[in-house]
């Protein structure tokens, strides 16, 4: 298993579900890379799964043509364990993980923007 320690923020773009706080955030990193932050739902308040999104994919998810499993799932990169930061403006990222995500760390089959 690789484990980069990570400090990194990215910029919360837009959330895209909220419920008791921000439960998917789309977020952009300096050079333009976009990220999807999605909440742990047993985890500790605050803790998200982020990975790396494909601009066409994520335009994929937010149109309803794309469940967020499989969004998540079908990844071409690595993910990490996340948190939001700074008045939920920006995510900090903690650790590149490169194993399968936890199956208590993904949401049900039909999650659809």
């Amino acid at each position: 298993m690789l484990q980069n320690r990570v400090t990194n923020q990215i910029a919360v773009h837009t959330v895209l579900d909220y419920f008791d706080g921000p439960q998917i955030v789309e977020a952009r990193d300096l050079i333009g890379g976009h990220y999807l932050g999605v909440r742990i739902p047993e985890g500790p308040a605050g803790d998200f799964l982020v990975l790396g999104v494909e601009p066409d994919r994520l335009k994929a998810f937010r149109n309803g043509e794309l469940s967020l499993l499989d969004l998540i799932q079908t990844r071409p990169y690595g993910w990490y364990f996340g948190s939001l930061a700074d008045e939920e403006t920006s995510l900090v990222v903690r650790e590149l993980m490169d194993q399968d995500i936890p199956e208590d760390c993904l949401p049900g089959p039909n999650y659809f923007l």
